[in-house]
């Protein structure tokens, strides 16, 4: 939960350095794809696995620093 505040904190302060704003999208949108990438393997070597809460999880994280931004 800390890195989670930690990365709305930095959304938050983006207004302060706009020169930022592109590197913060781009580690944002990597961080993203890990995750999604980690919950398809995770997927694939247990099929038995229910994804809809990691993938509930991972959009209300998205959505949370996006709007955090704004």
């Amino acid at each position: 939960m800390q890195v989670l505040a930690a990365q709305t904190r930095l959304a938050q302060d983006l207004g302060r350095r706009p020169e930022l704003f592109g590197i913060y999208l781009t580690e944002l949108l990597t961080l993203f794809l890990d995750k999604g990438v980690a919950i398809q393997n995770l997927r694939i070597t247990n099929p038995q696995v229910k994804v809809i809460l990691f993938l509930s999880r991972l959009t209300s994280w998205i959505d949370m620093i996006l709007r955090s931004m704004i």
